[in-house]
């Protein structure tokens, strides 16, 4: 999804049939899918800044980020809320950026955040104000230099309720890489052609740094290595031809800048020696384009479940599926039918019975159903197929989420 704002309208479709078939076959295809990166180019003089909030206490924020002089792009939120989307925006956004981003929550949560690319001086000043909507207190506005954002992050009281900001470089966004590639995922033996360009690295002025370039196996094994000396205050931008293992698997291009001192300065500090200053980590994965040979059993699809929403009798079958049986022992408040805001409506159409998720007359919130997908072999690849008319004007947003291994089901987005 290209941004996060109202729909153009207000109501969504879901068919009937949605079915889950197991299909090993789609495996590869599907991995080329979700690991796909978009690799656009920042402006020189841009940061990506990230910045964070939340605490014990999960409170409703209003307010704005902006800056002293400069401009504002790319905002991406990191928010795990099903009303996240639509929580802020940029204010008087243009090719060029705009002064504000401006945040509106419609829930309360514990944590908040969005990453921002700033494209302003050294001299600039962020400015973060966030009042919460059941505080009558007048927020102060909280200015972080962008010269503080080299080194350590900013943490500031934003309550007495425990809740804190944090503000900080961006993940990776010192050790910047570009390529020209659609996804990472290679053929075996191929040669990844990427650019590296440290920037803004916390080292004192005329401070030099090592960069060491890495890629690792998933034992940790190094397979390939390079190294460079960089200087600050001097524009770097380093050419790699990285060399991919021809086994299949995953790995890691581990970057790494190290402060190399001279001596003058190990004399004045010699607890620096050799520090690691700033790292990141890059995940590529090889994967042979020609298919290994699949079995009959594999490629033929069999039928989990089939989940009709229209249908108000239809988790009366989904219930008596022999795998809920332990999940409801464990979990019984789960398994009474499908989750939502009460907004699901069935509406006749050429098609048949089809269910609707009308607006939401009791707040500006999307309208939202969620259905459990047993699942007969975890860990294993399936489909998941919905079907909707094509001939309604409709904005439906689809995504799907499992526990990660704390049990927590994050993150949460729109996956298409």
């Amino acid at each position: 999804m290209a941004g996060h704002g109202s729909p153009r309208t207000s109501q969504g479709w879901i068919l009937p049939t949605a079915r889950a078939a197991l299909a090993a076959s789609v495996y590869r295809a599907a991995l080329l899918v979700l690991l796909t990166l978009p690799c656009g180019a920042l402006k020189a003089d841009d940061l990506r800044v990230r910045i964070a909030w939340g605490g014990e206490s999960g409170r409703t924020w209003q307010g704005k980020i902006s800056l002293s002089e400069g401009s504002l792009s790319e905002p991406r939120p990191l928010g795990i809320e099903a009303d996240e989307p639509g929580s802020m925006w940029l204010d008087g956004n243009s090719d060029a950026g705009a002064r504000n981003l401006v945040i509106r929550q419609r829930s309360p949560r514990g944590y908040d955040g969005v990453d921002l690319s700033v494209a302003a001086p050294p001299t600039a000043k962020l400015l973060v104000q966030l009042s919460a909507d059941d505080d009558s207190d007048h927020a102060p506005t909280v200015e972080v230099p962008l010269a503080d954002l080299s080194g350590e992050f900013v943490n500031k009281a934003l309550d007495s309720r425990a809740n804190r900001l944090l503000v900080m470089r961006a993940p990776g966004d010192s050790l910047r890489m570009t390529h020209w590639r659609d996804n990472l995922v290679f053929a075996p033996g191929e040669t990844f052609k990427c650019e590296l360009e440290p920037r803004a690295l916390p080292l004192p002025e005329g401070g030099r740094a090592r960069i060491k370039i890495q890629l690792l196996n998933n034992a940790g094994k190094e397979l390939w290595s390079q190294q460079h000396d960089v200087q600050a205050g001097r524009e770097a931008k380093i050419p790699l031809e990285i060399p991919v293992s021809s086994d299949e698997g995953v790995y890691d291009l581990v970057i790494a800048a190290v402060s190399n001192p001279n001596l003058s300065q190990v004399v004045r500090q010699p607890l620096n020696w050799k520090r690691t200053i700033a790292e990141r980590r890059v995940q590529l994965i090889v994967l042979n384009p020609q298919r290994p040979p699949v079995s009959r059993a594999d490629r033929e699809l069999t039928q989990v479940v089939e989940i009709d929403p229209a249908n108000p009798r239809w988790f009366d079958k989904f219930n008596k599926l022999p795998q809920l049986q332990l999940a409801r022992a464990k979990l019984p408040w789960l398994w009474k039918g499908s989750l939502g805001n009460d907004c699901l409506q069935s509406r006749r159409h050429p098609l048949g019975e089809l269910a609707q998720l009308a607006p939401n007359a009791d707040s500006p919130d999307a309208s939202w159903e969620a259905y459990w997908l047993p699942i007969n072999q975890p860990g294993r690849p399936h489909i998941l197929e919905v079907e909707f008319p094509s001939d309604v004007p409709q904005t439906l947003g689809l995504s799907i989420v499992e526990p990660n291994a704390a049990g927590a089901m994050t993150p949460i987005g729109l996956d298409s």
